[in-house]
């Protein structure tokens, strides 16, 4: 039996709507910010278990609570109340460049990464070097990546965050921006990674994309999980719901 990688249970997540944003530091400082907002909720009461090995697709329109899952997740959001189990190493893309500092080199940006996951530091200029030259930087490896174009952004930040051979990856838009040759490298990595039994949560309003990499499906819905399935069958009711 596959092993469980991430186990989600009546999970909700809200946000703050403030009256004002000069209000709620006030009263934030007063420490009476609950009268100064509501809650939006952005994920409700949601249940889902992925195992290893699972490629995951996301459907939903936008604010539908894809990226707010794939964020509490990644442990980048706090859930109002339920829980989220995982297991083994979590990487992820949610927002191009997020994670990265523009100020600095692809050298230095993969030490601080190295760092962050616990990588000995004498293993910074191999990966620096092998990371930049999957991505096609490799003339650029000690250039400040705020002079990258979206692009050459988008490469470097897959392949930092697939050079470490993560148990469990979050993919949010990635495999859909750069151009033809990005896009068939990225994917062929990614397959690599399913083919090792990692867990990916696949963001995409791509449908075929879905269709051709996931083994499951869910739909979001103003914040719910509207349908879970086959990739074919979710695909097939998400496309119905824009007829009705």
């Amino acid at each position: 039996m596959k092993n469980k990688r991430v186990q989600i249970t009546d999970l909700t997540v809200a946000y703050r709507n403030y009256e004002s944003a000069s209000r709620s530091i006030k009263m934030s400082l007063l420490k009476r910010a609950s009268s100064s907002h509501n809650h939006k909720i952005a994920l409700q009461n949601m249940s889902l278990t992925a195992f290893e090995g699972d490629v995951i697709g996301v459907l939903g329109r936008n604010g539908s609570g894809k990226s707010t899952l794939v964020k509490a997740i990644s442990g980048m959001v706090t859930p109002l109340h339920g829980r989220i189990i995982t297991d083994g190493l979590i990487t992820s893309i949610i927002e191009l460049g997020a994670g990265l500092n523009n100020e600095l080199t692809c050298r230095e940006n993969v030490k601080l990464h190295s760092a962050i996951y616990g990588l000995p530091r004498s293993d910074v200029d191999s990966r620096s070097e092998r990371i930049c030259e999957w991505a096609g930087l490799i003339g650029l490896i000690d250039t400040p990546i705020k002079t990258f174009s979206s692009g050459m952004l988008a490469r470097f930040s897959f392949a930092l965050v697939t050079d470490i051979q993560p148990k469990i990856l979050i993919l949010d838009e990635v495999l859909s921006v750069g151009d033809i040759d990005f896009q068939e490298k990225s994917l062929q990595r990614t397959l690599e990674l399913m083919g090792s039994g990692t867990t990916v949560f696949l963001v995409s309003h791509n449908l075929d994309t879905i269709r051709e990499f996931a083994n499951r499906a869910i739909w979001l819905e103003s914040g719910n999980l509207r349908f879970e399935g086959t990739p074919e069958v979710t695909c097939r009711e998400y496309q119905k719901s824009f007829k009705a």
